[in-house]
């Protein structure tokens, strides 16, 4: 945005003296077609600057755009893995309440180290 107003400024300036030096006399076709070749030229380069500012700030609304996206797929994911640790441990929680429920259900049953009595018995 500076470039374009530096040009800007420029073309002022060159105007501005320009016609401080003509105030004696009339303007010649050589100081005619400079004007027109510096004023062509200065008008080419405000069109170039332009072009460049507004490319630039497309491509950082591209680059924010990307990194918005990729922010957003971060926080998707994780969001999914913690769901999916919590499913983990609600599974794994219920599975341990089961095994302690069969076991106490199952309190007539020896293992290791059983009396003989008992091995007889069952």
């Amino acid at each position: 945005m500076e470039a374009v107003w530096g040009a800007v400024l420029a073309f002022l300036f060159v105007l501005a003296t320009l016609s401080g030096y003509n105030v004696g006399g009339p303007i010649t076709s050589a100081q005619k077609e400079q004007l027109e070749k510096q004023m062509k030229e200065q008008k080419e380069q405000f069109e170039k600057d332009q072009k460049e500012w507004k490319e630039n700030v497309e491509k950082q609304q591209k680059e924010q755009k990307e990194k918005i996206e990729k922010q957003q797929k971060e926080q998707k994911e994780k969001f999914e893995k913690k769901e999916d640790s919590e499913k983990n441990q609600k599974s794994e929680q219920t599975d341990r309440n089961a095994t302690a429920k069969a076991s106490k259900k199952k309190s007539d049953i020896c293992i290791d180290n059983c009396p003989d009595e008992w091995r007889f018995r069952h």
